[in-house]
């Protein structure tokens, strides 16, 4: 029996909107280990404590201290899709950070629940959760 996951996923255009969810977590309770950022195609170094990595088939994604090395560093095991899913994403969401990232777009992954639904604050900064893309598909 698949265990729940215990992580939801947005993505966003820019790497300002990423951050700006992510804060609005952190203000709000939630662990910051249980929050990550990640971001393609980054300029510049990472930031101190973060970690670079080539993925296959995203290209570099970057992320700042905390969880986010522990992913980075565990693709070259699993995969981006694995290495979430160990963070406790669902495979179907994993799947979704991968094509966004991909895609260009920026994700950050948050403790869903306790203390907050980082859902309704990802909206709040102009992201998207694979929910609300597949609410808008056509019939």
């Amino acid at each position: 029996m698949p265990t729940k996951p215990t992580h939801a996923a947005g993505a966003f255009a820019t790497a300002a909107a990423a951050d700006r969810a992510a804060n609005e977590l952190l203000c709000r309770g939630c662990d910051p280990a249980r929050v990550v950022v990640l971001v393609p195609n980054p300029v510049g170094p990472s930031p101190e404590g973060g970690a670079i990595a080539d993925v296959p088939g995203v290209g570099t994604v970057a992320t700042g201290p905390g969880p986010g090395t522990g992913v980075l560093d565990a693709v070259g095991v699993t995969g981006l899709v694995g290495a979430l899913v160990g963070l406790g994403l669902s495979e179907v969401d994993a799947e979704f950070c991968e094509g966004a990232l991909a895609a260009g777009r920026c994700v950050v992954v948050a403790a869903a629940g306790v203390p907050c639904d980082p859902t309704v604050v990802f909206a709040r900064h102009g992201g998207y959760t694979r929910g609300v893309v597949e609410a808008t598909r056509p019939a």
